[in-house]
């Protein structure tokens, strides 16, 4: 397929982005070529038609990083490339994963490093907040059940640092129970991830 060629092709000459027809994003084992090219590393741009929330949903969920429509001025195109160009010359971003499952906790630091996040685990919830102060990171990826302690407890009790107080919380969870997303979203929590979590939505809530 054309995303199968596109992917064979940036893996032999990794580009700094890529632009994609809308229509491509729902064809046959697209989520899978996707991830792929995430996974990588690579900045997905989608172009579409139309311009509506379907089209702009769908384009998040591939894990793109901007959106443009055949109505779009093209010098936004141009301006989105020079921005992400300025952005892969920063700093990356950090991210401290609290998770009690050491399998869980490597396939997902796995995944973010290969999309280039610096990552920190911490399996005991004990050395939370030494890990937080150690790796200083930009987002919090915390496990919803951590044996004795629960994920919202865990952020009540960071939260109460004033240097983390505005530290960005996605909670993850083996279970989509309706009172873990309350609880999760009381302690003020920014997104709730059921794992397994696909590698391009996981790549695309962090960014």
């Amino acid at each position: 397929s054309g995303l199968d060629t596109l992917a064979r092709a940036a893996e032999e000459t990794p580009p700094l982005a890529i632009l994609l027809d809308a229509p491509l994003l729902s064809g046959q084992d697209a989520s899978a070529t996707l991830s792929r090219l995430l996974a990588r590393g690579l900045q997905i741009f989608v172009h579409a038609r139309e311009d509506d929330l379907e089209a702009r949903l769908e384009a998040v969920r591939a894990g793109a990083r901007g959106f443009f429509s055949a109505s779009d001025d093209p010098a936004s195109l141009v301006d989105g490339l020079d921005r992400l160009l300025l952005a892969s010359h920063a700093e990356p971003h950090r991210v401290l994963i609290v998770d009690d499952d050491p399998v869980a906790s490597a396939l997902h630091a796995s995944i973010l490093r290969r999309g280039g996040v610096v990552v920190s685990t911490v399996t005991d919830p004990r050395r939370v907040l030494d890990a937080l102060s150690g790796s200083n990171p930009d987002l919090l990826l915390l496990d919803m059940d951590l044996g004795p302690y629960s994920g919202d407890e865990l952020a009540a009790v960071i939260r109460q640092h004033p240097t983390y107080v505005g530290i960005p919380i996605v909670f993850l969870s083996s279970e989509a129970r309706p009172s873990f997303q309350f609880a999760a979203r009381g302690s003020g929590a920014d997104d709730f991830l059921v794992k397994p979590v696909p590698p391009a939505h996981l790549l695309s809530e962090v960014a």
